[in-house]
């Protein structure tokens, strides 16, 4: 069984926000979109850029079956361009 690896690393205040253009933005929100919730839970996050307390429907985990995210990695990938890793990326490029 392989050891599922997590997209990018945990945010935790602003310094762990490191932007990264990529030109296939689109193509991994959609693909980072398309799978159905592993786990569900309801509760907030505070936007460590903003302060601002955010209030998603639900908090929800993904996985392919060799990567897992959640719904702050996708928050933090399509607002500020948190950098991914290499790896994760390298399929969409």
């Amino acid at each position: 069984m392989t050891k599922k690896k997590p997209i990018c690393q945990a945010i935790k205040t602003k310094s762990d926000v490191r932007e990264s253009k990529l030109g296939c933005k689109g193509r991994i929100l959609a693909y980072l979109n398309s799978f159905e919730s592993s786990y569900v839970a309801t509760g907030f996050f505070v936007d460590v850029m903003t302060g601002k307390h955010l209030y998603p429907d639900c908090l929800e985990a993904y996985t392919d079956g060799s990567w897992y995210w959640d719904t702050v990695d996708i928050y933090y990938f399509e607002m500020y361009d948190n950098e991914l890793d290499p790896e994760f990326v390298s399929q969409f490029v």
